[in-house]
């Protein structure tokens, strides 16, 4: 690339591919809460299964989510106290609710690995468009990481290897997503351009950053070794239970802080980061920069949002950048562009509007 390009993701780019909004999450876990498989009653004390299916097996139990916590021991009422509770706090933020309701955490925890492991469809990644029509409610338009690998593909061309492309001219992608549709879809695509299988999954981990976690090691290949999950909707009592430690939810601390550390120190060396999907928490904003004050033209999507929620943006900007008028490309008459749009639009890998305008 010709600048240190960081993107900074968010759940506007993995909705593309089939994963939920935060609302939408919410609403899913709270319809999966409300059905089950089986039939439950109070038994000295215990909740237990009122009637078998003839076909009961644990996979069965697995692919639905109440009956996937029971499985692994959560209480049925404590269950049916989380669905009630999220249910009436009205929020599109499963990890706000969590970072509020601690005791709910683990439980939390796993509904979210649940629901995001059904979601994992490698078609999803590889279609050309879901929708033709841009009025339709689940439009996504064309697919970010296609148009960013199409962009990638003459740099790679002219690398002397994948192993010095992915070290010296790829860009840095920083999301927030727990899910690993990024690494499935780089390490797919580079491995069957490029004809080369070898060490691929590793260059691409290294070139991505989940700053909440993901939902477990990640292998493109079809089966992994031990603890390493290909990209998949099976669901298994040991995969749920690596997703849900290898996830964070907002306000966990931080336990490595040397990862912390290294991100802020990569975001503040870039000369370009992109937001793309984000909501621009003030918390993430923070975990991005901490106290330092980067250099980087910033640039960001605005779907949807309106011209004072922009402006509020670009005003949590100020204690980051040096000069906002010139750093800044957030602006509010980008709000019905898509991330693709925007990326075509106004960004582009060669020189931005903004910085052919300078």
């Amino acid at each position: 690339m010709q600048k240190k390009t960081v993107f900074v993701l968010g759940a506007g780019v993995s909705m593309q591919y089939g994963f939920p909004s935060g609302a939408e999450l919410v609403d899913n876990i709270c319809e999966e809460l409300a059905k089950s498989e089986y039939e439950y009653k109070l038994h000295e004390g215990k909740w237990v299964k009122s009637h078998w299916r003839s076909d009961d097996d644990i996979e069965l139990e697995m692919n639905c989510l109440i009956d996937a916590l029971l499985v692994l021991c959560f209480d049925y009422q404590e269950i049916q106290r989380f669905r009630e509770r999220i249910y009436y706090s009205d929020t599109n933020s499963i990890d706000s609710f969590l970072r509020n309701n601690k005791h709910f955490k683990d439980l939390g925890k796993t509904a979210i690995s649940h629901i995001l492991i059904k979601a994992e469809q490698e078609v999803d990644l590889f279609l050309r468009q879901k929708f033709q029509n841009k009025e339709h409610s689940s439009y996504v338009g064309p697919s970010v990481y296609k148009y960013i690998w199409s962009q990638m593909q003459g740099y790679l061309g002219g690398a002397k290897s994948v192993k010095y492309f992915m070290e010296s001219q790829c860009p840095l992608f920083v999301t927030f997503n727990y899910d690993r549709s990024l690494e499935q879809y780089f390490s797919k695509v580079i491995m069957n351009y490029c004809n080369n299988k070898s060490g691929v999954d590793t260059l691409i981990a290294s070139r991505i950053r989940h700053v909440h976690g993901c939902l477990g090691l990640h292998t493109a290949d079809v089966v992994g070794p031990s603890g390493v999950w290909p990209y998949n909707d099976h669901i298994e009592v040991s995969r749920l239970q690596s997703a849900c430690n290898g996830i964070r939810i907002i306000g966990d601390k931080n336990e490595d802080e040397t990862f912390v550390d290294n991100l802020r120190s990569e975001m503040l060396q870039a000369e370009r980061i992109i937001f793309l999907g984000f909501a621009y928490h003030p918390d993430n904003l923070r975990t991005l920069f901490g106290k330092g004050v980067t250099k980087a033209q910033i640039f960001g999507t605005t779907y949807g949002m309106t011209q004072q929620e922009v402006y509020g943006v670009k005003r949590m900007f100020e204690e980051y950048v040096t000069h906002v008028n010139s750093q800044i490309c957030i602006e509010p008459d980008h709000n019905e562009m898509t991330a693709y749009e925007y990326l075509r639009e106004v960004v582009s890998f060669g020189v931005s509007q903004q910085e052919a305008a300078v």
